[in-house]
């Protein structure tokens, strides 16, 4: 069969199978889950004062995509930053190119957005481990401190179970390979859980190539009194090639630098300690390390020769300490937390004729509380705050015939605090409306301190939430929320100046967020969502660079029989300005959508997929700079078994 043919078989068969004589037994698809840890403490979403959306792993079963950015991305509000890096990014409500910054990752409450400029490296993450996603819309500084801007994504992963293993395959376009294992066990009070895997690609693009290598180890002792322990480590190593940007005129898949690229060695460690001491509360205690060594050629050399000596060498030490209690008082709840944070950053270049090294460091702590309380029986009130502090040094050394000497040292010291306050009021079982205020704050990293302004300082943003939830159970939940988000001092970098400065105009972001989820029957349903987006500087009147003005998306889940399921997934995103056009005088890139379809075999131990992402082979670029653009994949196939024992 052609691969036309099969997209229009993928495409139209479910046609076909609703006429199926057979019935589907439960009830519909949703895509909303009935316990969310907003906080640190678990929470029902209609407690929430600002927009969440739950994802558990069997919706990341049903989606199609080619990466959990991609598969993210589906939700309302948020906006995919790939092709940029190896992988990828996510921007909620407008950050534009500061959501590496600005957007939280937690994996396991640990932040996976170091303290410079990489971003979240998600390649670290497979999602055959995850357990659920949580995406918090808005502030989250109250509880998870600076960078908590846009929103929060909190990742949880699978905890170890009863004996059992499952095998995992892949295969697909480019030269796509994917295999993971994975087995748990527990004998009384102790319990683990073993995995690891392989994936590889020759990528769409020339020096596109990517190959990882994983396996991490869970341990869980839960003993007969009120305290249970966990430890888990994980290991990460990959190496990848770094096309760089495509101007007008060349082919989508050439690369701009065919001889970039870099490799990446991580390993992450975390002790958790957990006591439950019934009407007295809940005490736990987390300690994580993350080191992270990286390096890269980004010279743009002409040649091959000198691969195996890569001239930059990134080395990154973060510990982190959380310390939350969490006390009930009769339907009502105190929460209280302390953080701490310690980041060591060491950039090597040893350049011959311009050998210089950056040594960065950055001391955080944090305190925070948080109550929520009824009122009445229909209204419910949430106040939190935080105090925050933050020590930063950078040196700038030289290398001369003495060795490696001091060239310049920078320090500096901020206090910062974020409010939160929120009102939830049930008009009746099945419509609730919210309203919040919060603020927010971002401290520079490491990077941003390294080519600095004399005058650098933190960001502040407020922010301001209306919303309303509508739902009946197996018909339909309808979202719906406006937001305003004003940032003062917010922190770019100036690429004529060639430093990072605060912003002198404040910053606005204001918007809609809808969500429309209908479940017609048993075994049919439907997602729609739409995003308006002004991000804008409030005296220039310039829209922000590289944020669409409007996006949307279309998912159906169709299943006919319990073992058998069709999904299609489509996303929209209006055109946006060059990541470097702040005064909005070039022409924006294209506006595009892209459609990914899936189907689904789903019987006793066996589950077998097949699915085509792009299958229109849309010519797109999430990202530009100065004319020279990014652009993503072209149409893939991909398909897949996994086996339970």
């Amino acid at each position: 069969m052609s691969p036309a043919r099969a997209a229009l078989f993928l495409l139209f068969g479910p046609l076909f199978f609703s006429f199926w004589p057979g019935s589907a037994s439960g009830e519909p698809v949703q895509l909303e889950t009935l316990v969310v840890t907003a906080g640190r403490e678990d929470k029902g979403t209609e407690r929430l004062a600002r927009p969440v959306q739950v994802l558990d792993k069997e919706d990341l079963r049903r989606m199609p995509g080619t990466s959990l950015v991609e598969v993210l991305a589906r939700e309302a509000g948020l906006v995919p930053r790939e092709g940029v890096g190896k992988s990828g990014g996510l921007d909620i409500r407008g950050m534009g190119d500061t959501s590496s910054s600005n957007v939280l990752v937690l994996l396991d409450d640990v932040p996976m957005n170091a303290r410079d400029l990489s971003g979240v490296d998600f390649s670290t993450i497979a999602m055959e481990d995850i357990e659920r996603i949580e995406i918090i819309r808005g502030s989250g500084a109250v509880h998870w401190g600076s960078g908590a801007v846009g929103g929060v994504i909190r990742i949880i992963t699978k905890k170890p179970t009863a004996l059992s293993a499952t095998l995992f395959s892949e295969t697909g376009s480019f030269g796509y390979r994917k295999n993971r294992i994975q087995t748990s066990g527990s004998s009384r009070d102790f319990s683990f859980r073993l995995y690891g895997g392989h994936h590889e690609t020759s990528g769409y693009r020339e020096n596109s190539d990517f190959n990882v290598k994983d396996a991490g180890l869970d341990l869980r002792l839960d003993q007969q009194g009120p305290f249970s322990f966990g430890l888990s480590g994980h290991v990460h190593g990959d190496t990848y090639g770094l096309p760089g940007p495509v101007t007008g005129g060349r082919p989508r898949k050439s690369a701009s630098t065919p001889h970039d690229g870099g490799e990446t060695f991580e390993k992450r460690f975390t002790a958790r300690a957990e006591g439950d001491f019934d009407s007295f509360g809940t005490l736990k205690l987390q300690r994580s390390l993350r080191y992270r060594d990286q390096k890269m050629d980004m010279t743009g050399r002409l040649s091959s020769e000198g691969r195996d000596n890569l001239p930059v060498d990134i080395e990154l030490t973060e510990k982190i300490l959380r310390t939350d209690y969490h006390l009930p008082l009769a339907g009502n709840s105190l929460h209280l937390g302390f953080d701490h944070l310690e980041s060591h950053y060491i950039r090597t270049d040893p350049d011959a004729n311009l050998a210089r090294r950056h040594n960065g460091r950055i001391i955080e702590y944090g305190v925070f509380a948080a109550s929520d309380f009824a009122l009445r029986d229909s209204l419910r009130l949430t106040l939190g705050g935080r105090y925050h502090h933050v020590d930063a040094d950078y040196r700038y050394d030289r290398m001369d015939s003495q060795g490696w000497r001091q060239h310049s040292l920078r320090s500096a010291t901020w206090t910062k605090q974020a409010w939160d306050a929120g009102l939830v009021y049930e008009i009746n079982s099945g419509i609730h409306l919210y309203t919040s205020y919060a603020s927010s704050f971002r401290s520079p990293n490491v990077d941003e301190l390294a080519k600095a302004s004399k005058d650098l300082k933190p960001q502040e943003t407020r922010h301001m939430e209306l919303g309303l939830r509508s739902f009946q159970p197996g018909r339909f939940r309808l979202e719906a929320g406006l937001f305003s988000m004003e940032a003062d001092d917010e922190i770019y970098y100036d690429s004529l100046l060639q430093e990072n400065r605060n912003y002198e105009d404040t910053t606005l972001r204001r918007g809609l967020e809808t969500s429309l989820s209908l479940y017609p029957s048993p075994f049919l349903s439907f997602r729609l969502d739409m995003t308006l987006m002004q991000a804008r500087f409030e005296k220039k009147d310039k829209v922000i660079p590289l944020v669409p003005e409007r996006h949307a998306g279309l998912q159906i889940s169709w299943e006919p029989v319990e073992v058998l399921g069709f999904y299609l997934a489509g996303r929209w995103f209006d055109s946006r300005y060059d990541g470097n056009d702040f005064d909005n005088r070039e022409k924006k890139l294209d506006a595009f959508h892209v459609w990914d379809i899936r189907a689904r075999l789903n019987r006793a131990r066996l589950e077998i997929f097949m699915e085509i992402n792009n299958m229109l082979d849309e010519d797109y670029a999430m990202a530009a700079y100065s004319g020279a653009f990014y652009p993503m994949p072209g149409r893939q196939f991909k398909a897949g078994v996994t086996l339970w024992f």
